[in-house]
């Protein structure tokens, strides 16, 4: 019999509650922070004082991609506010100045160029920015999608250039106008050094203050550059002060390519950082909502403030003339505000002040572009990258400080160039072939540190290669003039962008589909039957004669994933007792499109899988026809509960808010001989259910597998509910959901409801009873994070190392760890009659302090676990109702002494044996989340005789059961 594989590592629809780690006070698995992976990284090598600085409030996350639940459905409107304050500063005047100073261009003709130019890169740029809340991902590790990792290096490399340009730009500025204040008391070096290190604090602590910083900067300088208009009005505009001096005809055309490529620039400079500062928006968040508010973040200020600057410079008197030819922009906006003494040098300062709020999107994002280097950088904390970042630039800065427009000219224009082409690469690859019809039909967003399953990037580099050429035609730089930019006008004019945008996007593609096609790239969304979806052999029919008495629902909506082979293929091989309900919910609302999984579940007519593919509408339609038949809705409110649903399901990104009543809504689609009935995440492999699943526990509503922990929760991923009206009676005792107005009024729970309200509601409502089991999870504690412990999983069931282990007594470490036989399934029972067991009632405690909770601590519900009455490795169970009396609160622990073990010997060594756990099923929770080499497993089938061996971090292998032989294996992190 051969089973599909499971090959990769997360689920979109599935909520990822964090990482794990592990105490010694406790034998069980809590969930982990990214700063306390930091702090376990580095050990006695600094973890503690990284410890220090991130209780402090410094954020710990660098270019690790954002999982759906660590986002925040909020503050959308920070894609607008903190772009105006980025670009509401004194650094945007001196592109407008230039307009003047090097291009004569008349004050017309400067605002034309501006706002043409400036609506060209303002759509570019926040094109960029709607991937970040799609993807999770920052703007230089979106990149690696198009170029592969080495493409994504380079592109790196020039975006650690940029804005580490960029910076000494501000640096310079704001030393200037620093300086300008009271002329010769404050060196510029000290200006450019308190610019500096303004701009380093609100970078250093990370994400959320430089979005609290941002969010309101732009008020104050916007409200001094109006005081700019007007005292620069009152000194006098003279409009048309330039227009002798401007050029006519092919230079004067030229002058405004130039110009327009500064200001184009000035625009694109902000699209490789752009995507970093929505990552944590929900995945849901609609792209043109991004692309608006990015695009008049963006365009308003920098259009407002450079027609600004181009303003001042028609000033023409001596005065005001003499400012700017002996003090430049600084001395320039000095003298704008001289009128109002000792007021205008305060909002002087201020005004240099602002080059701060400028620098600290330079700052954080260059600090990113530094991990994104490669794994060995991401490694090392993101603010140690920010302070290097501060210290390149401080000293650049300093160095630089007298040439200040020489660097500003030069360098805008350059950066015009290379991020052109590539925002055209990235473009591309989204619309053409990551469009959901295109060849490759999504982001696999699992990939984006693995660079074999990353595109090799040839093609992007080699259009890179194009691109550069382009802007080497057509540039018309002081220091050098490309043979077509030479050829407008008598001092030439800028093409750079044009052709380098234009020489990439023509090549790109042709390369790409190259690519893709000799590099047999799969898509990750089958189309159809007939397509290309990674199944090479077909799965024969496998009977249940007396049917089944599980029946699990898993809701998707989403393109196809490379982990579904393990997970349907532990589905078919438990055929006997278990069948899997697996509800589709197409994108469209009125027509459904979605994947063909038959490759993966057999024919229809044969399978314990069932299929189902819903329009939204149809999909909301279902669950509005359960409530109303409860609620007795009028015609009139069976409309109004319907649109209420599909409204708020744009905040359901894990099909979480109606997930205990799965079972009654989708009631026609379980077979009538279903005992129980459950959910499920796509990221587990089924154990054999006929022998684990405790099918004496008949007195319980619901089943919960869980590991031990105080905290007492629904787990997401797996649970269990008694078929039967009794059950379903007291689960529609839930309070929001009682009747229609409570749930129109009410009813808006957090995004992972199962495991906040709903499990609140269970566990402490004394009518419902519930049975957490110890057992069911093939999970480990602290010991599971040693190379030399693993996880079996196999037709026949899955299996774990037992716990509590002795490192001496544990075999070699992977990749030497010897090929074990597999033993026979083992009979689990619920409960024993022994001496040694021990039941007593527990209190529940409502509400905890605990700082890794992933949902609201109201709907935490928790208990005082005595740790030290039995040994580790005691299976605890916990429950209400069935043979035991608990507290005030019906619930009661009952310790078990711990499983016994089955016996593994070393297949090539018979003397040699290890102790193993058999267990309900197995969770790659931790896996999925740090372990790159679940994304390199094989895409043919897990064969009967066939294991699947993982080794937490470090590295996976498949053994062949009949020769004892490793025939697959993948290596994973550096073993410690």
């Amino acid at each position: 019999m051969n089973h599909p594989r499971q090959r990769s590592l997360d689920d979109l629809d599935e909520k990822e509650k964090g990482y794990t780690s592990h105490t010694s006070s406790a034998p069980y698995i809590e969930e982990v922070t990214p700063d306390a992976a930091i702090v376990q990284r580095f050990g006695n090598f600094g973890g503690g004082f990284m410890g220090k600085i991130f209780a402090a409030g410094v954020e710990a996350r660098g270019v690790e991609r954002v999982p759906e639940n660590d986002r925040e459905n909020k503050n959308s409107w920070n894609n607008l506010l903190m772009w105006w304050s980025v670009n509401t500063v004194l650094t945007t005047i001196p592109i407008g100045v230039l307009a003047q100073e090097f291009f004569t261009l008349t004050f017309a003709h400067a605002v034309a160029v501006t706002m043409c130019f400036g609506a060209l890169g303002a759509v570019a740029t926040a094109f960029i920015a709607t991937l970040g809340p799609q993807t999770g991902c920052r703007t230089m590790i979106i990149a690696r999608f198009s170029s592969g990792y080495a493409g994504g290096l380079i592109f790196s490399i020039l975006n650690i250039l940029t804005q580490l340009g960029f910076s000494v730009v501000c640096l310079i500025l704001g030393g200037q106008t620093l300086a300008a204040v009271n002329p010769g008391t404050l060196p510029l070096v000290v200006g450019v050094i308190i610019i500096a290190v303004g701009s380093l604090i609100p970078c250093f602590i990370g994400y959320q203050f430089v979005h609290k910083y941002e969010r309101y900067a732009w008020i104050i300088t916007g409200i001094i550059m109006l005081f700019l208009w007007g005292l620069g009005g009152h000194a006098g505009f003279d409009l048309d002060a330039q227009k002798p001096l401007e050029a006519t005809g092919a230079t004067l055309a030229g002058n405004v390519l130039s110009f327009g490529g500064i200001v184009f620039s000035s625009f694109v400079g902000w699209a490789p950082v752009a995507a970093d500062y929505n990552v944590r928006l929900p995945a849901n968040t609609p792209p043109m909502r991004v692309f608006l508010l990015t695009f008049f973040g963006l365009w308003i200020p920098i259009c407002f403030v450079t027609i600004l600057g181009a303003a001042l410079m028609t000033i023409s008197d001596p005065d005001y003339v003499d400012a700017f030819t002996n003090g430049g922009t600084g001395g320039l906006i000095a003298q704008v505000l001289s009128p109002w003494h000792g007021f205008g040098k305060f909002l002087l300062v201020l005004l240099a002040l602002s080059c701060v709020q400028n620098n600290i999107v330079n700052t954080y994002s260059a600090g990113l572009s530094m991990q994104a280097l490669g794994r060995p950088l991401a490694k090392i904390p993101r603010f140690i990258w920010t302070v290097l970042a501060f210290l390149i630039y401080t000293i650049a800065g300093v160095a630089g400080r007298e040439h200040f427009s020489e660097i500003l000219s030069n360098f805008l224009a350059i950066l015009g160039y290379w991020a052109a082409f590539f925002i055209v690469i990235v473009a591309e690859e989204h619309f053409i072939f990551r469009r959901p019809n295109g060849q490759l039909g999504g982001y696999n967003l699992d990939d984006y540190d693995s660079p074999s399953r990353l595109p090799i990037g040839i093609a992007g580099i080699a259009a890179g290669c194009i691109g550069v050429a382009g802007a080497v035609v057509g540039m018309d730089e002081v220091w050098y003039i490309g043979p077509i930019g030479g050829k407008i006008g008598d001092f030439g004019g800028d093409l750079g962008f044009e052709l380098a945008a234009i020489f990439a996007g023509i090549c790109f593609p042709v390369f790409r589909y190259i690519e893709i096609r000799l590099t047999e790239q799969l898509p990750l969304v089958p189309q159809n039957a007939t397509s290309d979806a990674p199944i090479p052999h077909p799965i024969p029919p496998i009977p249940h004669p007396t049917g089944p008495r599980i029946s699990v629902i898993v809701v998707w909506a989403g393109p196809y994933q490379p982990y579904f082979n393990n997970f349907f293929t532990s589905f078919r091989a438990n055929s006997d007792t278990v069948e899997l309900i697996w509800v589709e919910v197409a994108d469209s609302d009125d027509t459904p499109n979605c994947l063909d999984i038959s490759p993966w579940t057999g024919p229809s007519e044969e399978s314990n899988i069932k299929a189902v593919c819903l329009s939204r509408r149809d999909y909301w339609a279902l669950h509005r026809d359960y409530f109303c038949s409860r609620w007795d809705c009028t015609e009139a409110g069976s409309r109004l509960v319907l649109r209420t649903m599909m409204n708020r399901s744009q905040g359901d990104s894990c099909n979480s808010w109606f997930r205990l009543y799965r079972g009654y809504v989708f009631r026609h689609l379980i077979a009538p001989s279903v005992k129980w009935w459950g959910w499920a995440d796509a990221d587990i492999f089924l154990g054999n259910f006929q022998t684990q699943f405790p099918w004496a526990a008949t007195e319980y509503d619901v089943l919960i597998p869980s590991t031990p922990d105080p905290l007492l929760y629904l787990r997401g991923h797996l649970a269990f509910f008694r078929m039967g009206p009794d059950t379903e009676a007291r689960m529609n005792e839930f309070g929001n959901l009682a009747n229609m107005n409570a749930y129109l009024g009410n009813h808006q729970p957090f995004f992972g409801s199962e495991e906040s309200e709903f499990s609140s509601f269970v566990i402490r409502s004394p009518s419902i009873t519930f049975l957490m089991l110890p057992y069911a999870m093939v999970e480990l504690g602290f010991e599971s994070m040693l190379p030399n412990t693993a996880k079996f999983c196999s037709s026949r069931g899955v299996f774990t190392i037992q716990s509590p282990v002795i490192r001496e007594d544990l075999p070699a470490a992977f990749p030497d760890f010897p090929v074990l036989t597999i033993p026979e399934t083992t009979s689990q029972s619920l409960f024993t009659d022994g001496n040694d067991t021990l039941t007593y009632p527990i209190e529940l405690i409502e509400g905890t302090d605990r700082t890794d909770l992933w949902f609201p601590k109201e709907y935490a519900t928790r208990y005082n676990v005595d740790w030290g009455n039995a040994p580790h490795g005691a299976m605890r169970y916990i429950g209400r109702g069935g043979p035991f009396a608990g507290g005030e609160h019906g619930v009661w622990e009952h310790i078990e002494p711990r499983k016994p073990k089955v016996v593994a010997r070393a297949w090539h060594d018979p003397y040699f044996e290890v102790g193993l756990y058999e267990g309900l099923y197995a969770h790659f929770f931790v896996e999925k989340r740090s372990a790159s080499w679940m994304k390199d497993l094989p895409l043919e089938p897990l064969k009967d005789y066939e294991t699947l061996v993982t080794y937490f971090k470090y590295g996976a292998e498949i053994w062949d059961q009949r020769t004892g032989r490793v025939v697959w294996r993948t290596v994973g992190e550096p073993q410690p």
